[in-house]
C-alpha cells in the first residue's frame, strides 16, 4: 500500500514539473520570444484575440510558451496545474489495474517531455479518447454510479476548453477528438455521456476564456480566426527535412495501426474507434512536426513512443514489447538530431530549474517581477528606441523590442508580418492602418523568413505606409517613421493583366513602384499535399536592370496578396530610399521574373497563372 502511494505521487510529481513553469522564461530578443511576450502584453492589455489579436496562439499561449508575465504569470500557473492534476488523474484511471512498480516505470519517460511540450499537450486528448474506450468496455461496470460516472465524463473532457485557447493546432485536435467520442458514446446507448463530452468542453472553454480578460462576444471570432490562420500554415512555413525520420515515424505508426487491428477481442466497432484517435493524435503529431521540419520533428517522434506506451492499459499482446522497442528506437534517432542533450542532463536541467523556481517563488514572491523588469530593461538599453508620442507598432517581428522601450504598443491584428499567410489576412493588416486606431509611429525593419521575397510579407500594407508615413529617423537597421497629420486615400491602379506558365520568362512593364497580386492555384494533388503533408516549394528568379539575379522563395497565398516586386528592397536602408525623389534606387529595379517549382517535376502547381500589374502616385508619398 505504501509503495503504491509512493509511486503515485512520484509520478504526480513528475508531471507537475512537466508541466508547470515554476522557473518560466523572460523576455528576450528574436523571432520566437518576441511573439511569446507579445501575446502576453495583448491580454496584459485587454486585447480581443480574434478581432485585435491574430496568431496561431491564443490568450493562453504562456502554458505552451511558458515565457513569463506579471499579468499572465497567475494564468499560466493555475493552468498548468489543473492539466497536470488531469493527466495525472488520466494515468491512473488507465493504469488503475497495474501493480505499483508500474508507475514508477511511466515515471522515467516523462522525464524526457520537457522538449516535446506539444507532445505533452497533445497527449492528453488521447488519453481521452482512450479512457472513453474504457467506460464503454470497463469491468464491473455497475460499481460507477451514474453520477459518478457523468462527473468522471464532465472533468476528462473540461480541460478541452483550455487546450483550445493554447494553440490553434490543439483546436483541431480536440474537435476531432469530440467528434469521434461523441459518435462512440451514441453508437453504445450512452445518450447522457455522449452529451456530456460536448457540454463539458463548452462550458471550460467559456470559463477560461472569461478567466483571461476576454469578453464573449469575441469567442466566435477567435475559434474562426484561428482555423483560418492555422489552414495557411502549411505552404508558408513549410520547411525540408531528413526524409529518413518521416520514413520511420510513418512505419512506427504503421505498426501502431496494424497492432490495433489484429485484436481479435476487441469488438468492430471499439477497434474503429480505437483507430480513429490513434490516427487522429498521430497525424496532427505528423503535420506539426514534419510541416516545418527542422527544430520541430522531435514532436512526431515523442508522440509516437507516447502513443506506443499507452497501448499496453488497452489490450494485452507480445507486440506491445516490440512496439515500445520501435517507438524507443524512433524517439531516439530523431530526438538525437535536435536536442543534443543526454538523459541525465535533461534530468538535472528540468528538475533542478523546477526546484529553484518553487523554491524562489516562496521565498521571494517578487522574484519574478523582479527578473521581468530587469531583463525588460536590459532589452531596452540594448536597442535605445526613443520614447515617442501617440501609438507606435513595430514591423516585422521585433516585438521584444518595442514592448520592453515603454512606448505605448499598438499592434495591428496580425502582429507578425511572416504571418500574414493569405490575403484575408493582410487586408485585415491594411485596414488597421487606414482605421481610426492606426498606430502614430511605426518602427520598420526588413527582416524575411525562410528566404521569402523581402516585400512579401505584409506587402500590402506597404503603399499605406509609403503614402500616410514619413521617416524621420534611421538607427540600427530600424527605420521610425510618423504618421502624416493629413493622410492620403490609397488606391493602386491596375495596370494590366497577365497569363503566364510557369518557367516562362516574364518582362515587366516599366514603372517607378511596380506592385503585383500574383494567382497561382495548387492542383489537386497539391491540395492533398497541402492537408496531409506539404506542397512543393516555389521559387522567383528576378532578373535585375543591372544584369545580376535574385532568388528567394514565394509562397502562394501570400503573393495573391499586393507586393511590391520592383525595385527590389533586401534591408531597411534600401526601403527608406523609396521616400526619396532622387531615385538611388535604379540598379535595383528588376527587369523579369521566372517563377518555377523547387523540384524539376511539379504535380503540385497549376502550370498557368495570373498576374495583376498595378502602381500608385508616387507624388503622394513626397507631398
Amino acid at each position: 500500500m505504501l509503495f503504491d502511494f509512493l509511486s503515485k505521487l512520484m509520478l504526480l510529481l513528475i508531471i507537475m514539473c512537466m508541466f508547470i513553469p515554476f522557473s518560466p522564461k523572460m523576455p528576450a530578443p528574436g523571432i520566437d520570444p518576441s511573439w511569446a511576450l507579445g501575446l502576453n502584453q495583448a491580454v496584459a492589455q485587454g486585447l480581443a484575440f480574434g478581432k485585435d489579436i491574430i496568431f496561431t496562439l491564443g490568450p493562453y499561449s504562456s502554458l505552451y510558451t511558458k515565457a513569463y508575465h506579471p499579468a499572465t504569470d497567475f494564468l499560466m500557473i493555475s493552468g498548468c496545474l489543473s492539466l497536470a492534476i488531469s493527466y495525472w488523474i488520466c494515468l491512473l484511471f488507465l493504469m488503475r489495474r497495474k501493480p505499483w512498480y508500474w508507475f514508477l516505470i511511466y515515471c522515467v519517460p516523462f522525464l524526457g517531455m520537457i522538449y516535446a511540450r506539444d507532445s505533452l499537450f497533445f497527449s492528453y486528448p488521447l488519453l481521452a479518447g482512450l479512457i472513453s474506450y474504457q467506460i464503454i468496455f470497463i469491468e464491473n461496470r455497475a460499481m460507477l454510479a451514474n453520477i459518478y460516472l457523468l462527473l468522471l465524463v464532465f472533468f476528462l473532457f473540461a480541460p478541452f476548453g483550455l487546450l483550445v485557447l493554447i494553440k490553434g493546432s490543439m483546436l483541431i485536435l480536440c474537435m476531432l477528438m469530440l467528434i469521434l467520442c461523441f459518435i462512440f458514446f451514441l453508437t453504445n446507448n450512452e445518450k447522457k455521456l455522449a452529451f456530456i463530452c460536448l457540454a463539458s468542453p463548452t462550458v471550460s472553454i467559456i470559463f477560461f476564456w472569461l478567466m483571461a480578460g476576454q469578453h464573449l462576444s469575441s469567442l466566435p471570432a477567435y475559434l474562426i480566426s484561428t482555423v483560418w490562420i492555422a489552414s495557411g500554415f502549411t505552404e508558408a512555413m513549410s520547411t525540408n527535412g531528413n526524409a529518413n525520420e518521416v520514413i520511420l515515424y510513418l512505419f512506427t505508426c504503421l505498426l501502431i495501426l496494424l497492432a490495433i487491428s489484429w485484436q481479435k477481442k476487441i469488438t468492430i466497432g471499439a477497434k474503429i474507434f480505437l483507430l480513429g484517435i490513434y490516427f487522429v493524435f498521430l497525424f496532427v503529431s505528423f503535420k506539426t512536426g514534419f510541416t516545418r521540419h527542422v527544430g520541430h520533428a522531435f514532436i512526431p517522434g515523442t508522440s509516437a513512443l507516447l502513443a506506443t506506451l499507452f497501448l499496453p492499459f488497452i489490450f494485452n499482446s507480445r507486440v506491445n514489447a516490440l512496439l515500445i522497442l520501435v517507438s524507443l528506437n524512433s524517439w531516439y534517432y530523431i530526438n538525437s538530431h535536435y536536442t543534443g542533450i543526454s538523459l541525465r542532463d535533461n534530468f538535472i536541467s528540468s528538475y533542478s530549474s523546477a526546484w529553484h523556481g518553487l523554491k524562489s517563488r516562496i521565498q521571494d514572491p517578487d522574484w519574478l517581477k523582479k527578473n521581468f523588469l530587469f531583463t525588460v530593461n536590459f532589452l531596452r538599453d540594448q536597442t535605445a528606441f526613443p520614447r515617442l508620442q501617440g501609438t507606435t507598432d513595430i514591423y516585422s517581428y521585433d516585438q521584444s523590442y518595442l514592448i520592453s522601450s515603454q512606448n505605448i504598443w499598438s499592434p495591428r491584428p496580425i502582429f507578425q508580418s511572416y504571418s500574414v499567410f493569405n490575403p484575408g489576412l493582410a487586408e485585415k493588416n491594411k485596414k488597421h492602418l487606414q482605421g481610426t486606431n492606426n498606430p502614430d509611429n511605426i518602427i520598420f525593419k526588413i527582416e524575411p523568413i525562410d528566404q521569402r521575397v523581402p516585400s512579401l510579407e505584409d506587402g500590402a500594407s506597404w503603399p499605406l505606409l509609403l503614402v500616410n508615413y514619413k521617416p524621420t529617423l534611421l538607427t540600427s537597421n530600424f527605420l521610425f517613421l510618423h504618421k502624416k497629420k493629413h493622410p492620403h486615400q490609397v488606391n493602386l491602379t491596375l495596370l494590366k493583366k497577365e497569363f503566364h506558365v510557369l518557367g516562362e520568362h516574364v518582362r515587366l512593364p516599366k514603372k517607378q513602384l511596380l506592385f503585383v497580386e500574383i494567382n497561382l492555384k495548387p492542383t489537386i494533388w497539391g491540395a492533398l499535399a497541402t492537408i496531409f503533408f506539404r506542397p512543393q516549394q516555389l521559387q522567383i528568379t528576378l532578373q535585375l536592370k543591372n544584369g545580376t539575379t535574385k532568388q528567394y522563395r514565394l509562397v502562394a497565398n501570400m503573393a495573391r496578396s499586393t507586393f511590391l516586386l520592383t525595385p527590389l528592397i533586401e534591408n531597411t536602408d534600401e526601403f527608406s530610399m523609396l521616400y526619396e525623389k532622387d531615385n538611388k534606387l535604379n540598379d535595383k529595379t528588376v527587369s523579369s521574373i521566372i517563377i518555377t517549382t523547387s523540384q524539376e517535376i511539379n504535380w503540385h502547381w497549376n502550370n498557368t497563372y495570373t498576374i495583376n500589374f498595378k502602381y500608385i502616385d508616387t507624388g503622394k508619398i513626397f507631398s
